[in-house]
């Protein structure tokens, strides 16, 4: 035990100083999305979610018609799956996943998520799932701008509202989405970041940030929420994991108070036992989105009884 610990801190010494140098393929993950999963429990109903596979009937009782397809960019085709629910009147939601999302392994969930508020887009970045192209930063950025042109095509009536979701590093490519199309009403921020600067410290193994200096390749200090919509005033809902140890919730608060001072209409939400991936998973999550989406802010009643999450495993 004494050898392991004098092990540890002379390893520590050893990286004071050292810097931890962060490139695209530390951040882009197309393989780890083919490997994950998720199985997630309701007390009342059961399994709703095998394996990221809805459970019979689940969606036909919520009357989504589901498709596939592809839309073009200079890349070549990029991969969607489309959720229509049977109410005329809701918004569209695009999703834009985190880093280790693809719509073959996680697509279901992210409808399930989006889809009790309106008709839900999830897709594929390049390099991942069904979708040509690489996981870099350029071709992300191609890919966004062939979205941003096309995005008005999965409307289904030319007025129908349209409201970006982003999940984490989905936040950065929601944000330039949104800069990007001219159709966009508001954004939503899954525990996301202001940039990626901000979160830097935050991708060194936690024991290790005092003694390691985070650097950022250009391509991804790019990437910046509060800059990308610098140009044009959006409606944004900012939801903070409290247990979130990937980017801790600090980072939402900051990203809040960084839209507010830009000039945005915020509103914030705090989910006090969720982390980083569960937030879709919350009880509060409904109410907190529906009252957003028509321009109520939700206030949860202190007196009511916590209802309990359905558990992801």
């Amino acid at each position: 035990m004494r050898r392991a610990a004098l092990s540890l801190v002379a390893a520590l010494i050893a990286l004071v100083g050292c810097a931890l140098h962060v490139d695209e393929e530390d951040v882009f993950l197309p393989w780890m999305a083919e490997g994950t999963s998720f199985t997630v429990t309701d007390d009342e109903t059961g399994v709703i979610f095998e394996r990221n596979r809805p459970a019979a009937g689940l969606f036909e009782a919520a009357e989504l018609d589901i498709r596939d397809g592809v839309f073009d960019s200079a890349l070549g085709p990029l991969a969607y799956r489309l959720a229509r629910g049977p109410d005329p009147d809701a918004p569209l939601l695009v999703h834009c996943g985190g880093n280790s999302f693809d719509v073959p392994s996680h697509g279901d969930l992210a409808i399930w998520k989006l889809a009790p508020h309106g008709d839900a887009l999830v897709w594929d970045y390049p390099g991942y799932g069904d979708s040509a192209g690489d996981a870099t930063v350029a071709d992300f950025r191609v890919a966004v701008a062939a979205l941003a042109e096309t995005i008005a095509g999965f409307r289904r009536t030319p007025d129908q509202r349209v409201v970006l979701w982003g999940h984490s590093l989905g936040g950065f490519v929601c944000s330039e989405l949104a800069a990007a199309a001219p159709v966009i009403d508001a954004i939503i921020f899954e525990a996301s970041a202001p940039s990626a600067p901000a979160a830097s410290k935050y991708l060194a193994p936690a024991p290790l940030r005092p003694f390691v200096r985070v650097r950022l390749s250009d391509e991804i200090a790019s990437f910046d929420n509060v800059a990308a919509l610098s140009k044009r005033p959006i409606k944004a809902l900012v939801l903070g994991a409290r247990k979130d140890r990937i980017l801790p919730v600090q980072l939402s608060r900051a990203l809040r108070t960084s839209l507010e001072d830009a000039g945005h209409a915020v509103t914030y939400f705090e989910f006090r036992d969720s982390n980083h991936f569960h937030v879709g998973f919350q009880p509060d999550l409904p109410e907190v989105v529906s009252h957003f989406l028509a321009g109520e802010t939700y206030r949860p009643d202190p007196a009511a009884p916590r209802a309990r999450p359905p558990k992801a495993e």
